[in-house]
């Protein structure tokens, strides 16, 4: 009895609806953590969070793109589609919070 080999084209396809269907779960889960934290760094080294000021104490500072250090560890600002990813130090810990800018995110900061 001879094997079903598939042809180049039906494993083109086979990858190609793969690819779509991960990339859509991905879209979709990835709405579900707006405004949640969604990482976090611990270590030795002081956290320094360039953005907190009086007005942000907490750096939680969506209207400006900044970093955030942890020893050696650089962490940027920046959007996710219409959100903005933004880096804090919590309790020494460098966590971030995606939080979705009421227009449009540009260069790590809401508009």
């Amino acid at each position: 009895m001879a094997k079903k080999e598939l042809n180049t084209n039906q494993l083109a396809w086979v990858v190609l609806i793969a690819v779509v269907l991960v990339s859509t779960l991905l879209v979709i889960s990835g709405n579900n953590i707006i405004g949640k934290i969604i990482y976090g760094y611990t270590g030795s080294a002081e956290c320094k969070d360039y953005d907190a000021n009086d007005r942000f104490p907490d750096g939680k500072n969506f209207g400006e793109a900044s970093s955030t250090t942890k020893g050696k560890s650089a962490f940027f600002d920046h959007c996710n589609l219409e959100s903005v990813v933004e880096y804090y130090c919590e309790d020494g810990v460098v966590k971030s919070v995606e939080q979705k800018c009421p227009a449009d995110c540009d260069e790590g900061r809401c508009q």
